[in-house]
């Protein structure tokens, strides 16, 4: 089983008394040899393991003052503090499990030498130098008696749970940067492109492998697809680039003349109907790259994994799994057991038949801190998944929710709002997003307007990167939406209880909420 363990877990380790710190790797090592399944039904031989009322997390005392705070997520376990018993008895730890995953357990090694390396990921001071050098036990408590006796324990600490692999994503520690600043404050081209610093690592990852990105809403995936595939280019290798739809292809390509900015090199875009299409288009380049990889069904890469002739070239996938929901045209009984096979096979393909490294981006940079802390928490427990990303890095947002008593009422509604709105916002700064049925849709177009300065998904395609450089106000269904964003966005929707009861619902809100920056207005309508 995989074990995940927060930054404050290692905070806590480092600071318990030797004895108690042995226990924990004890209990470590026995809940990664468990089956998930069983510790959630039975628990685990030997320890306390229970359920805690009131609270995401399952407790396991470690002796009778200390205990463990575990969660168990499919084939995770995600393990958050260490700490007394009174301290875990408080809500603000035990009904707190947004801490973000700092490093996970794995059946990777961590050499005496590399001790070093770890520790100034974690942000100590440490001489690197030293460790380097470090061949055996001894040789590096030897160098640990250079260090003050909290980091010597972490480092020990480390060496001795044997099985740690710090996330190369946690390492870089992100400075303020004037660059978010000015591409928040720009017209808007300049934050299309914005690549967030934590992610440059996953552009200039070597060009043979082949990685698959997860990432939340949010994370800005397609944007890092954008950068991967222009450092590749910049390069010299042959890209190619494949998507679902043609109006994100369209985005994609107008992003990507910005980026590149003049350097001549190739690069194919294809929407592919089939697998033999993405399969042409890998053998016809070096390195492919794949956005909304989760639209495109395990058979498809299975097949691309059987080709000879591009089982050694380069392939980066980015995938957000959550949106596999809305790929299974079941009934809502049946949804989320079909999804989560469906997730499954997904994954072991990728994994096993294309033999992807899995990286995740877990920043959120697209959306304000409160724009990103409403739809996280309305819509958390209706996804397949746990959102998984940070706090955001910015805060310059509002949500504001009102309610229609009809589809006529909140057509009126909206247009109210982007009277209001056109007092300090352009109209490509803004999207209509509708989440209700086509009927709606023909009122909210006639109420509003059929204007000239409207873009809507019944355009032509050649009309469709408007959505991203022309100076008109999207209207949208979500699915025209999906991979791009606006400063404001207006949704309609069905309310919030029905909405989270349903799962397919619930995908369509966690795509339409996530596509607002700054503003997001909400405008609930009775069914």
């Amino acid at each position: 089983m995989r074990l995940a363990i927060t930054e404050k877990f290692i905070e806590d380790l480092a600071g318990l008394p030797k004895d108690i710190n042995k226990k924990c790797r004890t209990l470590l090592r026995e809940l990664r040899a468990a089956d998930p399944k069983r510790i959630v039904e039975q628990g685990l031989p030997g320890w306390r393991l229970h359920k805690l009322q009131s609270s995401p997390f399952r407790s396991a005392s470690v002796d009778m003052q200390y205990r463990m705070l575990l969660k168990v997520e499919a084939e995770t376990l995600f393990i958050h503090r260490v700490v007394k018993h009174d301290v875990a008895d408080t809500p603000t730890v035990n009904r707190n499990d947004a801490a973000p995953e700092f490093c996970e357990i794995a059946p990777v090694s961590l050499r005496a030498a590399e001790i070093g390396s770890a520790l100034e990921a974690i942000g100590l001071e440490v001489r690197n130098e030293a460790f380097k050098h470090v061949t055996s036990e001894d040789d590096l408590l030897s160098v640990l008696q250079g260090l003050s006796p909290e980091s010597a324990q972490l480092a020990l600490d480390l060496f001795e749970l044997n099985e740690i692999n710090i996330k190369r994503a946690k390492y870089k520690i992100i400075a303020p940067d004037d660059s978010l600043d000015l591409a928040l404050a720009s017209t808007g081209q300049d934050w299309e492109i914005y690549l967030h610093p934590s992610q440059t690592y996953v552009a200039q990852l070597p060009q043979n492998a082949r990685f698959v990105i997860y990432g939340s809403a949010g994370t800005g995936k397609t944007v890092c697809a954008w950068h991967r595939i222009a450092a590749l280019m910049r390069g010299g290798a042959k890209v190619g680039f494949a998507c679902p739809s043609n109006i994100a292809l369209q985005v994609s390509r107008t992003a990507l003349s910005r980026i590149l900015d003049g350097v001549g090199s190739d690069c194919f875009f294809l929407v592919p109907q089939n697998s033999a299409e993405l399969v042409e288009l890998a053998t016809a380049t070096d390195h492919l790259v794949i956005d909304e990889g989760q639209e495109f069904r395990p058979t498809w890469y299975s097949h691309l994994s059987t080709v000879e002739s591009v089982r050694h070239r380069g392939l980066t996938v980015f995938a957000d799994l959550n949106q596999i929901l809305g790929t299974v045209p079941a009934k809502s009984s049946e949804r989320r057991e079909r999804c989560r096979a469906l997730v499954e096979a997904w994954q072991k393909t990728m994994t096993n038949a294309l033999q992807c490294i899995p990286l995740s981006l877990t920043i959120n940079y697209r959306n304000s801190a409160e724009i990103a802390a409403f739809y996280f928490d309305l819509l958390n427990r209706s996804l397949l998944i746990s959102i998984n990303s940070e706090a955001p890095v910015f805060s310059a947002g509002e949500v504001v929710r009102c309610r229609a008593s009809n589809v006529e009422n909140a057509a009126l509604t909206a247009k109210h709002f982007l009277g209001q709105l056109k007092i300090d916002s352009e109209n490509h700064e803004i999207a209509i997003i509708s989440l209700l049925g086509g009927g709606a849709r023909r009122v909210l177009l006639d109420t509003i307007g059929r204007q000239s300065n409207f873009w809507t998904d019944e355009d032509d395609d050649s009309d469709a990167s408007d959505v991203c450089r022309a100076h008109k106000l999207v209207f949208s269904h979500v699915n025209h939406i999906r991979g791009h964003e606006r400063r404001v966005v207006i949704a309609l929707m069905r309310p919030v209880p029905d909405l989270i009861s349903n799962p397919k619902q619930a995908i369509e809100a966690y795509i339409a909420l996530s596509r607002a920056r700054e503003l997001l207005i909400l405008i609930e309508v009775a069914a």
